[in-house]
């Protein structure tokens, strides 16, 4: 059986528990806010009622509507309530970044930061550790070690660091050897780039 809207509009409803077609509830219905206007004369005695009180949505509480000198000592005034806090505000906006130590840590940053290893990072998909350069970007650790100690120069762009055993994370020089990129894509798959046995 089919369900029609409530309004009397004859539309069929969707739904099992709708009444109304969407919007259709409050057809032929006046607002809730229409027709209870104030007149002028009581719009005029309760405006010189409130003349010189605070406005009644921000409360009574004298402590809320005091002015305070900024705590960062720049001199000007703070007026307001930090509803978080619960407690009088106690800078001007974009005043608590001036004193670091008194309202957020340092920023730390380097050798200064709790989870610094000397510039390494694990890279999460195969392990291996990467160093970060001052430029931001992270190379592999078996490289640098492999600069340092095996070639004792830069490597080039054809090179690439091998590991022995397998691991990426196992960075001793006697587990590293360097081998242009056509070596080792032949060392890990036999059949050459193509794949066609050449």
């Amino acid at each position: 059986m089919e369900r029609l809207c409530a309004c009397g509009c004859r539309t069929p409803v969707m739904g099992v528990t709708r009444r109304y077609v969407q919007g259709h509830q409050l057809k032929g219905k006046a607002p809730w806010n229409k027709g209870k206007a104030w007149s002028a004369d009581a719009r005029a005695k309760m405006s010189a009622a409130r003349m010189g009180k605070p406005p009644a949505n921000k409360g009574c509480n004298p402590e809320r509507t005091a002015r305070r000198e900024c705590a960062c000592g720049c001199g000007q005034e703070v007026v307001g309530w930090c509803y978080r806090r619960n407690a009088p505000k106690q800078f001007v906006s974009g005043h608590n970044s001036r004193l670091p130590g008194a309202c957020r840590p340092p920023l730390m940053r380097g050798a200064d930061h709790p989870n610094f290893r000397n510039g390494l990072t694990v890279h999460r998909r195969d392990g291996r550790l990467l160093v970060a350069q001052a430029d931001g970007r992270r190379i592999p650790h078996s490289n640098v070690v492999a600069e340092a100690l095996l070639l004792r120069r830069r490597l080039r762009e054809n090179e690439v660091v091998h590991h022995k055993d397998g691991n990426p994370a196992n960075d001793a020089t006697a587990n590293l050897v360097v081998l242009t990129r056509a070596e080792h894509v032949r060392l890990h798959d036999p059949r050459g780039w193509a794949g066609n046995g050449a």
